[in-house]
C-alpha cells in the first residue's frame, strides 16, 4: 500500500450544521427508535441544564460528509472505511463508505482531523481539516484512485554483488506539485529468478507517474518516468540495472520561460575546496562529472553516483546557468532536490556610483568577475558616464566579485559577493566615503622620493601615491588601519609598515609613515654551496610583522624596515614535487646598523602523505592547509585530495608535526595535530557557525600588533583560512566589520583571543586565556563570542534554529 504523509497546503476547513452531540454506529429500526429516544430525553433535559454554567456543558459538534471523488476507471467501487485520527489526542473514529453516496460522522467543534482510507484495492491522498460551525452544504470531497499493478525485473550489473531482498518505490513529484495527486512511497513484493535476476510487483495509484525504484543493499535508486498504472492490467517496466552508488534527481524551470527541449543540460561533478590546492588536480577531479540532458517536462536524474559531496550546474543557450552545491550522496540513497534549479535571462545592471567621478575628475571604472565558478578573465568592464552610471547588460545571474577603481587602476572598493539576477533590469547605488590625505614617508632622518601602496601589493582594497622629497598627498576609500608597501631608493628596496589613519576634520587626515633604519642582509644557497636564484625568504619578526622577498642571481637578499630585535628567517624554493627549505635562523636585527651577512642554506623538504574520510568513503577535493606547529615563518603547503583521499605535502624537513587545517564543501571545517609523516583526517557533515562580536577598540589592538586568534578544541587555526572558507560559504569577512559570521566549522570547544603573538606561539600554549572568550559550538547552531566580555561569560549558543 502506498503511503503518504499529510501536508498543510492540503488542510482544509470543514462546516456544516448540527446540534447532536453523539456518533453512533448502526442501521435499521432499532437505530431509529435509539435516535427518537435520546432527541426526546435530550428535549426535557433542556429546562434543568439551563442553570448549568456554560463551562461544564459539552462540546458543540457538526455534521461533516465525506465524498470518495475517484479519478481512474475501476472494475469495482471502492469498500471500506474512512479513518479519522484526530490531531491532538484520542481514538481514532472509522466511518463506512457508501459507494456513489455520502458517508457522515459527527465530529467537536475545533478540533483537527487526519482522514484516511482504509479500502482494499484503492489508495487516497490523505487529508487534514479543522471543523468550524460555518453553515455550508459542501461535502469533503478525498481524491481516490484504484491501485494497478507495476511489475519487472532487476538485474545484477556486477555478479559479485547479492541480489536486494527489499525494494520501494517513490512517486517523484517537485515540491510545487506536492498535492496534486498520488505522492508517497510504497513496499514491494518481490522474487528471485536467477542468480542475477529478481521479479517485483508493485502496488500503485492508476494513473500516470514518474516512479523512483530504491533497492536495499547499497544499490543506487534506479528511475522510469511516465508510467501508465492501469487498474484492469499489469503494467511491466524495461528491467532495472542495479549498479552500487547513490543517486540525485530533481527538476528545472525557466523563470518566465520555457525549457528548451534537447538545448538545456545538467551537469553534476565533485565539489571542490577552495581552489589554492593544485588546479591541474581539481580539473581531474571535476573531469570525472556526470552531464545529462534535462527531459522536456524539466527532470533530471544521475544515478550510481560515487558517495561524495557534489556540485550541479544547469546550462541552456541564452539563460543564465544555475550553479548549486554542496550535494550530499550516499550509497543507495536518493537525493531529491526538492527545490527546482531556476534559469533566469540575462539581467541588465545599472550601477550609480557617488562621486561621480574619481578623484582625478576621470569616469570610475567597474569589473565583475565571476566568484562562483571558474572564471578567465572578467565578465564585464565599464566606465561610468558623467552622471556616474555604469550600464552592465546581459549579465548572467549569479555572484561576482565586484571592484571599482580609479582611471589609473586604484581599486577603492570591492564586493566579494556581488549577487546580480532576479530582475530583468537591476539598479545599485554605490556611495564611495572617500577621504582626502597629506603625510611624509621618513626612514630615520632621511625623507624618501617613495612609491606607497596603500593596501599592499595584493590586497582587494590598494592605493598608489608618489612621495617627493618625503611629502605625499592622495586620497583613500575609507580611514582605518592599512598596511602600507613602501619602495624607494636605487637599487630598489622594499619596507611594509602598518599605519592608523585618523581624520583631522570632515574627509581628511594627516599621515606619518616612519620606516625603521635598521637593514638586514644575506644570501640563500643551495646544498652544495651554489646560489639559489628566486628563493623565497621569509621574516618573522618577533615585535610583530613578516616580510618576504626574493633572492637575485647570485642568491643575495635584502630587507629594510624590519622592527629591532629578534627576527627569525627561513628560505623556501621549488614546486612541491622538488621543494627545498632552509632550518630557521634566529638573529638580532639592530634598529641602527646593518645586520648579517645571514646565509640560509636549502635542504630537500619532507614528504607527507594521508588521506580525508568520511563516514561514507573517502573525500575527494579537499583543500588541506598544512604549516609547522613550532613558531617561525610560515612556511606552509596547501594540496588538495585526489579521488581516493589521498594527499601529499612538503613541509622543512625538521617539520615533525603539523597544523592541519581541512576544508571540504559539505563537510565541517576540522583542523588537528598531524605527526609526520602524515596520516588519515576524519571529516564529519555535522556543521554550525561561530559568530564573533569585535571590542570597540580592535582596530586599535591591530595596530598594537595583536591579531584575532580563534582556536577550535584548543588548536588556533589560520585566519586566512577561516576567511577563505567563510568567503565560499557565501558569507565573507568584511574587513573592519565589528561582527565576523563563520559558517561551516566542525561542532566543537571555540575561543577567540586578542594576542600579539602569531598562530604557531599561540599553539606552542603561549597565550594567556584570561584574554579569551569561548563556549561550545554544537551541530547545527550558532555560538555568538562577545569578545567585550572574557573569562567565557560572553558566549552564548543557540542551538538547531539556526541550521
Amino acid at each position: 500500500m502506498l503511503v503518504s504523509t499529510p501536508t498543510s497546503a492540503a488542510a482544509a476547513v470543514v462546516a456544516a450544521p448540527g446540534a447532536a452531540a453523539v456518533v453512533a454506529a448502526g442501521s435499521g429500526s432499532d437505530m431509529r427508535s435509539l435516535s427518537a429516544f435520546l432527541i426526546g430525553s435530550i428535549a426535557l433535559a433542556l429546562a434543568a441544564w439551563a442553570s448549568v454554567e456554560p463551562s461544564s456543558a459539552a462540546p458543540a459538534v457538526v455534521r461533516v460528509d465525506l465524498v470518495a471523488e475517484l479519478k481512474a476507471e475501476s472494475p469495482k467501487p471502492p469498500a471500506g472505511h474512512w479513518i479519522l485520527r484526530p490531531a491532538d489526542s484520542g481514538d481514532p473514529i472509522r466511518v463506512e463508505i457508501r459507494p456513489g453516496a455520502r458517508s457522515s460522522v459527527e465530529l467537536p467543534l475545533g478540533r483537527r482531523w487526519e482522514i484516511g482510507l482504509e479500502a482494499e484495492g484503492f489508495w487516497a491522498v490523505r487529508r487534514v481539516v479543522t471543523v468550524e460551525a460555518k453553515l455550508t452544504e459542501q461535502p469533503v470531497r478525498i481524491e481516490v484512485w484504484p491501485l494497478g499493478v507495476v511489475e519487472g525485473e532487476l538485474k545484477l550489473s556486477d555478479k559479485r554483488d547479492k541480489l536486494p531482498t527489499t525494494l520501494e518505490i517513490a512517486v517523484l513529484l517537485p515540491a510545487e506539485r506536492k498535492t496534486q495527486g498520488p505522492n508517497g512511497r510504497s513496499g514491494c513484493d518481490l522474487k528471485p529468478k536467477n542468480a542475477e535476476t529478481v521479479t517485483f510487483r508493485c502496488l500503485l495509484p492508476a494513473t500516470k507517474l514518474d516512479l523512483s525504484f530504491q533497492p536495499g543493499g547499497g544499490f543506487a535508486p534506479g528511475y522510469v518516468r511516465s508510467v501508465e498504472i492501469s487498474a484492469s492490467k499489469a503494467r511491466s517496466v524495461q528491467p532495472l540495472i542495479l549498479r552500487k552508488g547513490g543517486s540525485v534527481a530533481g527538476w528545472v524551470r525557466v523563470e518566465g520561460g520555457a525549457l528548451a527541449p534537447g538545448l538545456c543540460f545538467a551537469r553534476i561533478e565533485p565539489a571542490l575546496g577552495p581552489s589554492n590546492g593544485n588546479p591541474r588536480l581539481g580539473l581531474s577531479i571535476q573531469s570525472t562529472g556526470h552531464e545529462s540532458l534535462v527531459a522536456p517536462d524539466g527532470s533530471f536524474e544521475f544515478v550510481a553516483l560515487t558517495p561524495g559531496v557534489y556540485r550541479l550546474k544547469v546550462d541552456q543557450a541564452g539563460l543564465s546557468p544555475f550553479v548549486s552545491g554542496p550535494i550530499q550522496v550516499l550509497a543507495g540513497i536518493q537525493t531529491l532536490l526538492q527545490d527546482a534549479a531556476v534559469l533566469q535571462a540575462p539581467s541588465d545592471l545599472e550601477v550609480v556610483i557617488i562621486p561621480e567621478a574619481d578623484p582625478q575628475g576621470q569616469p570610475w571604472q567597474l569589473t565583475l568577475i565571476h566568484s562562483d565558478r571558474v572564471s578567465y578573465g572578467p565578465a564585464f568592464e565599464g566606465a561610468t558616464n558623467e552622471q556616474g552610471i555604469v550600464h552592465a547588460k546581459g549579465l548572467e545571474a549569479g555572484s561576482y566579485s565586484a571592484t571599482i577603481s580609479d582611471a589609473i587602476g586604484n581599486n577603492y572598493w570591492f564586493d566579494q559577493q556581488f549577487r546580480v539576477g532576479g530582475a530583468s533590469g537591476e539598479r545599485r547605488e554605490i556611495r564611495l566615503d572617500l577621504l582626502s590625505i597629506r603625510g611624509t614617508v621618513r626612514r630615520a632622518d632621511e625623507a624618501l622620493d617613495a612609491v606607497l601602496l596603500f593596501g599592499g601589493k595584493y590586497g582587494a582594497e590598494r592605493v598608489q601615491m608618489e612621495a617627493n622629497s618625503g611629502e605625499f598627498f592622495g586620497v583613500l576609500p575609507h580611514g582605518g588601519g592599512w598596511v602600507v608597501d613602501v619602495e624607494w631608493g636605487e637599487p630598489s628596496r622594499t619596507s611594509r609598515v602598518s599605519v592608523k589613519v585618523e581624520p583631522t576634520s570632515e574627509h581628511r587626515a594627516d599621515v606619518e609613515i616612519e620606516i625603521p633604519a635598521s637593514r638586514v642582509f644575506g644570501r640563500v644557497v643551495d646544498a652544495a654551496g651554489q646560489p639559489a636564484e628566486a628563493a623565497l625568504v621569509a621574516v618573522s619578526a618577533k615585535k610583530g610583522g613578516s616580510f618576504h622577498t626574493t633572492a637575485d642571481k647570485k642568491g643575495a637578499f635584502e630587507f629594510y624596515g624590519i622592527p629591532e630585535g629578534e627576527a627569525t628567517f627561513v628560505a623556501d624554493f621549488g614546486e612541491r614535487g622538488d621543494r627545498q627549505s632552509s632550518e630557521p635562523l634566529v638573529r638580532v636585527v639592530d634598529a641602527k646598523a646593518a645586520t648579517g651577512p645571514i646565509v640560509l642554506e636549502l635542504r630537500r623538504a619532507g614528504t607527507w602523505a594521508g588521506r580525508v574520510q568520511s563516514e561514507s568513503g573517502p573525500v575527494a577535493g579537499a583543500s588541506i592547509l598544512l604549516f609547522s606547529s613550532k613558531p617561525g615563518p610560515d612556511l606552509s603547503d596547501t594540496v588538495q585530495s585526489d579521488l581516493d583521499g589521498r594527499f601529499e605535502a612538503h613541509l622543512p624537513a625538521r617539520v615533525t608535526e603539523a597544523i592541519t587545517i581541512v576544508l571540504a564543501p559539505g563537510y565541517g571545517l576540522r583542523g588537528l595535530r598531524l605527526p609526520r609523516p602524515g596520516g588519515t583526517v576524519y571529516l564529519s557533515p555535522e556543521q554550525g557557525s561561530l559568530a564573533i562580536e569585535l571590542p570597540d577598540d580592535f582596530e586599535e589592538r591591530l595596530n598594537r600588533k595583536e591579531m584575532l586568534a580563534i582556536s577550535q578544541d584548543g588548536l588556533f587555526l589560520s585566519l586566512s583560512a577561516l576567511a577563505q572558507w567563510a568567503q565560499k560559504q557565501g558569507s565573507p569577512i568584511i574587513p573592519f566589520h565589528p561582527r565576523l559570521v563563520i559558517p561551516g566549522l566542525a561542532p566543537g570547544r571555540y575561543q577567540a583571543c586578542f594576542a600579539p603573538l602569531d598562530a604557531a606561539i599561540l599553539n606552542a600554549g603561549l597565550v594567556d586565556s584570561r584574554s579569551c572568550v569561548g563556549g561550545n559550538l554544537e551541530a547545527g547552531g550558532v555560538l555568538d563570542l562577545d569578545m567585550a566580555k572574557t573569562g567565557g561569560s560572553g558566549a552564548t549558543s543557540e542551538p538547531s534554529a539556526h541550521r
